[in-house]
């Protein structure tokens, strides 16, 4: 009995032995798996602040290229490559690895200066937009395609913005746009009486009224006037006097009047582009806007008109406050018609990566 007694307790003592070594085990395993983890964590936050605080510096020198080592971050290392695979495009790659007590982890971001392209609140706005300007025209602001006669349904804007609390139709222009009232967005036909949900009144702008074309499209000071005397984009040009223009008109074409003067504009045939009549005065006056063969295709931007004889396809937009000039009539036979795909085509060659541009953003996470 004492013989098996011992043995049993020697037996025991053996197992206990046996799962005790183990439960060792698997909790030094345990262990080591968490302190793994928790390395590559810490490696993989490195590597992501290491990126977050490049894409920092890049905000204030873009031209930031190369391979960058930060010797102490978070108690650990890290090393930055960023690098413009395509030269042409204005988007760079930045691939940060952090390193923590021997381990390694890695994270891409796609850093880019993404432009926005300017919209118009409407197909003809004005700050006090007066309704002899536009006559009996037919003002729609439905969006047209690059055809001048398809629209794409629903994607438009309204027809007139105005920063005044009412605008009164007379005489009589044809007015149509789209709402967004309504859901899905309602296409509303030119007609007279207009519909009032074609016509924008009491526009609010938070940063005050553009009284400059670079305002209008987001541009520093000086920008469009200066690419227009260098020729850029193709068949941009600059003058005093219309009469000294040459044809066609195509890219931007910039006319300076003297202050308090007004001159007739005859745009010649099938003209387009963004089509500029401003001073620092602010009134630059075209007396008529006329074309041989319609319409103007793009972005018009003017102190002050009247004597719209010329079909648009784009967007009009108004700079002086007081826009009220006179009398006109007679132009029934004329539309301005609003067109997302003439104001984007306007502006290719303008919208470039040498000109201002937005924040840069982050538009690509990978780990």
């Amino acid at each position: 009995m004492g013989k098996m007694v011992i043995i049993l307790i020697v037996g025991l003592t053996i197992i206990v032995g046996i799962i005790s070594a183990s439960i060792t085990g698997r909790t030094s395993d345990a262990s080591k798996t968490s302190a793994a983890g928790f390395k590559k964590t810490y490696a993989k936050d490195i590597a992501s602040s290491a990126a977050e605080y490049y894409v920092l510096q890049l905000k204030t020198t873009p031209s930031l290229r190369g391979t960058f080592s930060i010797a102490s971050v978070l108690g650990g290392s890290a090393t930055v490559t960023i690098q413009q695979p395509n030269p042409s495009r204005d988007s760079l790659i930045i691939q940060s690895t952090g390193q923590y007590s021997g381990v390694s982890e890695s994270v891409t971001a796609v850093w880019q200066s993404v432009q926005k392209t300017p919209t118009f609140r409407a197909t003809f706005t004005a700050y006090s937009p007066s309704a002899a300007t536009l006559s009996d025209m037919y003002v729609d602001g439905r969006n047209y395609r690059s055809n001048g006669v398809t629209i794409a349904a629903g994607s438009g804007t309204f027809a007139i913005s105005s920063a005044q609390p009412s605008y009164v139709n007379n005489p009589k222009a044809y007015i149509g746009g789209t709402t967004y009232v309504t859901s899905p967005a309602t296409d509303l036909n030119t007609t007279y009486p207009e519909d009032a949900r074609s016509v924008e009144t009491n526009a609010a702008w938070p940063t005050g009224y553009p009284n400059s074309p670079d305002k209008v499209l987001g541009f520093s000071e000086g920008t469009l006037k200066s690419m227009a005397q260098s020729g850029t984009p193709a068949g941009s040009q600059y003058v005093t006097d219309p009469h000294a223009l040459t044809y066609p008109l195509r890219g931007i074409t910039y006319i300076e009047l003297p202050n308090g003067t007004k001159e007739e504009v005859d745009l010649k045939t099938n003209p387009s582009g963004i089509l500029i009549v401003h001073n620092s005065a602010v009134d630059a006056e075209i007396d008529k806007l006329e074309v041989s063969a319609d319409p103007f295709k793009g972005i018009i931007i003017v102190d002050k008109i009247i004597h719209i004889h010329t079909d648009v396809l784009g967007a009009m937009m108004l700079l002086a406050v007081n826009t009220s000039l006179g009398n006109c009539k007679g132009n029934k036979d004329h539309y301005i018609r609003y067109s997302t795909e003439v104001i984007q085509s306007s502006l290719q060659g303008v919208m470039s990566p040498t000109l201002p541009r937005c924040s840069p953003q982050i538009t690509a996470w990978y780990e």
